[in-house]
């Protein structure tokens, strides 16, 4: 009898995302942002375009990613029609830091009157994750990795904030 599950379309579609899994990111240069507060080993041989050593489901993991992007656009759609979204997949780029990086949303969220703040609109960063339905059982801290590369495109912002109010002030 023939193996199904290693025939058809999901062969195919794992052979696709296996050689798509090969090409390389060109950041020309710099490092990914969202490399921040990895291994600098792992961080330098990425810039230097260094081979992967598959040690992993290349397929799979694939699937992952590419059911990630997925949720990624749907949620991005979703801030769009709510009308809160007011800018999406931004490029950041320090040429101090020789650090690239695009964030996935900023978003103005009105707060209700009745909550006691200061401030009645807040401007959110998110970089939009996903994680398996079973981990929503429980709080999670954000990870190391994931605060570094928030804290990176924060700096980011805020430098690049810094410059235009500069520039409209002509200094």
């Amino acid at each position: 009898m023939t193996d199904l599950y290693n025939t058809g379309v999901r062969k195919i579609i794992d052979e696709h995302l296996v050689e798509e899994s090969k090409k390389q990111r060109d950041y020309n240069g710099y490092f990914s942002a969202s490399s921040a507060g990895y291994c600098m080993r792992k961080n330098l041989f990425e810039l230097l375009g260094v081979p992967h050593v598959d040690k992993e489901d290349r397929a799979r993991l694939q699937r992952v990613f590419t059911a990630g992007h997925v949720f990624h656009s749907w949620i991005q759609e979703l801030t769009k029609e709510a009308g809160i979204s007011i800018a999406q997949e931004v490029e950041l780029k320090d040429d101090e830091l020789n650090v690239i990086g695009h964030f996935d949303d900023l978003c103005l969220i009105e707060l209700p009157v009745e909550q006691n703040v200061e401030a009645r609109q807040n401007l959110i960063l998110y970089d939009y994750k996903t994680a398996n339905s079973r981990s929503f059982d429980y709080k999670k801290e954000l990870s190391h990795f994931h605060k570094m590369q928030l804290g990176t495109y924060m700096y980011m912002i805020r430098q690049l904030a810094k410059k235009e109010l500069e520039r409209r002030n002509g200094i």
